[in-house]
Formats: structure tokens, C-alpha cells, sequence
């Protein structure tokens, strides 16, 4: 990051993000796993992603809570056993499953969509260049 003081600009490095404490880094991977499962679940009709709900934002978010999660775990904020800890890694899989039977889905529906623009597109061109040309006639 620059800053600027006066006349000079001098670069400064973002602080390096303190450890998080171990209980927090639990807590935040509960609240990760259920963020998880409430998406999923309003995503989804049981069995089948609901039609037009896939979209590239949604899909950032997914990745942030899965990078997020990573980060903890190659911290070493994760690494205790105990029942607690196998239930909130329980849950955090289960979400994980769901969401890599949902991802797929995912992509075929946006892939869908772009090809339903692109064709919709390539309409709305060709009616622009018919009415130019209908124009000129005239």
C-alpha cells in the first residue's frame, strides 16, 4: 500500500493478521459449516439445484468460506481432537459433500444461461441491423 505524506510517497505493508485463538477458530468454522448448509439448502429443492440460482457471485462466496477454512486449518488453528471438534469437522464435511454434488450443477446451469444470452444477443444484433438497414430503404 503507498502512502502519501507531504511531498514523498513511502510504501507500507499491510500488518501480517494476528492468530486467531483456537476457540474462535472452531466457532468460526461452525458458523462456516452452517453459512454452508443454509446456502445449500436455499439453493435446492432436496434434490435438484433451483433453476436460475447458479451465478459466478455466488460461487465467489462459496470459495471465500473454503479458503477461509483452509487458511485455519494450515494455520494450525484447527488441529485439536475431541468430540467437539470431530462434530464441527462432521458438519464441515457434510456441507462439503452437498456442495460438490451441487457445484456440477452449478456450471451446466450457467453454462446454460451464457448460451441463452449469447443467442438472445446474437438476436437483438440482428434485429438492430435489420432495423438499420429497414431505415435506409425508407
Amino acid at each position: 500500500m503507498k502512502v502519501q505524506t507531504g511531498k514523498s510517497t513511502a510504501s507500507v505493508a499491510a500488518p501480517a493478521p494476528a492468530p486467531v485463538p483456537r476457540a474462535v477458530a472452531w466457532e468460526r468454522l461452525q458458523f462456516i459449516s452452517s453459512e454452508l448448509k443454509l446456502m445449500l439448502d436455499m439453493l435446492t429443492d432436496g434434490v435438484s439445484l433451483r433453476p436460475g440460482v447458479a451465478s459466478p457471485e455466488l460461487i465467489a462466496v462459496f470459495m471465500n468460506y473454503l479458503e477461509e477454512v483452509d487458511g485455519l486449518r494450515n494455520a494450525g488453528e484447527l488441529q485439536e481432537t475431541g468430540p467437539v471438534p470431530e462434530l464441527a469437522w462432521q458438519e464441515y464435511r457434510g456441507a462439503l459433500e452437498r456442495l460438490r454434488r451441487i457445484v456440477p450443477i452449478m456450471e451446466q446451469q450457467l453454462v446454460s444461461d451464457r448460451n441463452r444470452l449469447s443467442q438472445e444477443r446474437n438476436r437483438l444484433v440482428g434485429a438492430m441491423e435489420w432495423n438499420a438497414a429497414s431505415k435506409l430503404t425508407r
